[in-house]
């Protein structure tokens, strides 16, 4: 029995307690309080849409400046290819100078042991004489 008491007492508490807060309604300081949190609430809201606004467009521009890097690389990895070959074209003209030069020294040489053994003849190549009437 006294349990059933017990169960009787609770129910006819929750009851009573449900049909006061029904029948109390807001006091004005607690419709205040939920108003300025309904507030308060919006504005948060706003704010969070925003924040995703602004993270999207962020996450675009990573985007955008993760492909122009990439681009970028192949760029940088092309202008080194482009400064390599170029450094192997410059030794080869240098090395096609030097041996240009090393034969022309040695042609030099042909053409003054030429004249040396041709006491008679005069300059041979590249050092002619001028008749007397001529000026340069």
């Amino acid at each position: 029995m006294s349990r059933s008491r017990f169960s009787l007492v609770m129910g006819l508490l929750a009851v009573m307690t449900i049909w006061g807060c029904a029948q109390n309604g807001m006091s004005p300081s607690a419709a205040a309080k939920a108003a300025r949190l309904q507030e308060e609430v919006q504005s948060l809201t706003s704010q969070r849409d925003q924040l995703r606004h602004d993270l999207r467009a962020v996450q675009a521009e990573k985007d955008r400046l993760a492909a122009e890097v990439e681009k970028l690389r192949l760029v940088v990895k092309e202008r080194d290819q482009l400064k390599h070959d170029l450094e192997a074209v410059t030794a080869e003209r240098d090395a096609s100078i030097a041996h240009l030069e090393s034969i022309r020294r040695g042609v030099k040489a042909l053409m003054e042991q030429v004249e040396a053994a041709l006491p008679g003849c005069g300059p041979v190549l590249g050092k002619s004489e001028k008749p007397a009437g001529q000026a340069s």
